[in-house]
Order: structure tokens, then C-alpha cells, then sequence
């Protein structure tokens, strides 16, 4: 049997989304929500939207905190895509700055 000491990954699921995000489209902000908001967002890409604005339309569809972190936008960025499966869909935001 063939061991392996000293190896360890990330078995995170938060990790594993916000790095595939990064690699496809930059540096983002990757939030997680509900399936059912994809209904709604291809009419929203490009947008730019406040963390208010986002509260307001999305509430209670988008989880307050995802694998023990905060998750939301902190300022004004731009809705640049998402994407979706069965259980969840991740709204992927860029800063303006």
C-alpha cells in the first residue's frame, strides 16, 4: 500500500467555487444562493448593484453565510455572471474599482 504522509487538501466547498470563479473571470466576489434566482439573473448581468440593492431583490435567496463566512458584496460591483446546478447558483460580483 502506497502512503502518503504530510498530505493535506481543502475540502471546502466554498473554497473549491470561489477559486474555479477566480480562474474563469478574475478577481470576484462569488455569493451563493438559492437555485431558484437563476430565473431572474440573465436579466440582471451587467448590472451594477449596492449591497442594499442586493438585499432588496434577492432577500431571503441568497444565504446569509456560506461555509462559515459572510456572504455578501461589501461595495457597489457589477453582476458578471452566474452560475447554476439542481441546489444552488452563485451570483459572481466585480468590484469597480
Amino acid at each position: 500500500m502506497l502512503m502518503h504522509e504530510g498530505l493535506t487538501f481543502e475540502v471546502s466547498g466554498r473554497l473549491s467555487v470561489e477559486t474555479r470563479m477566480k480562474l474563469i473571470h478574475g478577481e470576484v466576489t462569488t455569493l451563493k444562493a438559492k437555485s431558484s434566482i437563476k430565473v431572474t439573473l440573465p436579466m440582471m448581468v451587467g448590472q451594477v448593484l449596492t449591497p442594499d440593492q442586493v438585499s432588496v431583490l434577492y432577500g431571503s435567496m441568497i444565504y446569509d453565510e456560506w461555509g462559515g463566512e459572510p456572504n455578501r458584496i461589501q461595495e457597489p460591483s457589477q453582476l458578471v455572471a452566474f452560475e447554476s446546478n439542481k441546489a444552488s447558483c452563485y451570483l459572481i460580483f466585480k468590484q469597480l474599482s
